[in-house]
């Protein structure tokens, strides 16, 4: 599992916290304390270390950065380049096991060939090669390729652009793209169960939030408070048990305390509930919190 929190609002404090929380449970830190404990070799444990953001500026542009680094000090690097944005996000890995140490490519964010979309993800949906021939064969290029293969989430951005291409980037065109490619990673997946992700377009208005299940049962959890909206992958610990049945060594423990620290954060920091999103949701929220729920059915 990767973690994955944003806001919509002026809170990046918050979301650096609440991503620090996600990073040593489930992100980089969370990798290396796993490959140490089963003896992997300490520089091997590292490659997990990747961390990336991206965010929209106030002229509708998607910036982002990315670093084979921890998220603390790379945090403050941020804060100062992004003063002015409309929607933020940030992502923790835990990496493709193949993938070489220190190289930033195989970090989120991914982008489309055209650098107008850009996505976060969680999860994975291990039958993607034919899909990412195709696509290759296509004319798509991608920059986590390496021996013949490719960070499964980084078919996501460009399936959203193939669909989208020739049409005008509205609500409903953005929406069906990402029922589509939805629809796609459930069929792409092991167990229909390929994650969520996150989405910001250039010029568009809104930050889209993809709701699936996965495996080891993450969702997404959001919080408002005063002129914030926040949002977090989540564990739902029900689901998470039923994923024992694919991954032996999934620690309901680890999820149940990383929950309450999340939990006890969002209290602290004075944010209260108010959703966790629904396999089969996508949601739009807009710069001005507004929300709007849709279903891919």
């Amino acid at each position: 599992m990767c973690g994955i929190s944003g806001i919509v609002g002026r809170d990046l404090d918050s979301v650096f916290l609440v991503l620090k929380i996600l990073e040593k449970y489930v992100g980089s830190k969370g990798y290396f304390q796993y490959s140490i404990s089963r003896n992997v070799d300490e520089k091997d444990a590292m490659k997990g270390f990747g961390t990336g953001f991206m965010w929209m500026d106030e002229c509708g542009k998607i910036r982002r950065v990315k670093r084979n680094v921890l998220i603390e000090g790379f945090d403050s690097h941020i804060v100062e380049r992004c003063d002015n944005f409309r929607f933020f996000v940030g992502h923790t890995r835990w990496p493709s096991k193949w993938a070489p140490i220190g190289d930033a490519r195989f970090t989120h964010p991914f982008s489309d060939c055209t650098n107008n979309i850009f996505i976060v993800h969680n999860g994975g949906f291990a039958n993607y090669a034919e899909e990412y021939r195709r696509l290759k064969s296509s004319g798509h290029r991608f920059e986590s390729e390496y021996n013949d293969s490719i960070v499964d989430s980084e078919l996501i951005p460009h399936l959203i652009e193939e669909r989208l291409k020739g049409t005008e980037i509205n609500k409903d065109n953005v929406v069906e793209s990402v029922k589509f490619t939805l629809r796609k990673l459930v069929e792409l997946s092991v167990d229909s169960k390929p994650g969520n992700f996150v989405v910001l377009i250039s010029g568009f208005p809104y930050i889209v939030l993809a709701q699936e299940k996965m495996t080891s049962g993450s969702r997404f959890k959001i919080w408002r408070k005063n002129e914030n909206i926040l949002f977090s992958t989540y564990k739902n610990i029900s689901e998470a048990r039923e994923g024992l049945r694919y991954q032996p060594d999934l620690d309901i423990g680890k999820f149940v305390e990383m929950n309450k620290r999340i939990d006890e954060k969002m209290e602290e920091l004075g944010y209260k509930p108010f959703k966790i999103m629904d396999p089969g949701e996508i949601i739009l929220i807009s710069e001005d919190k507004k929300i709007e729920t849709y279903y891919v059915g």
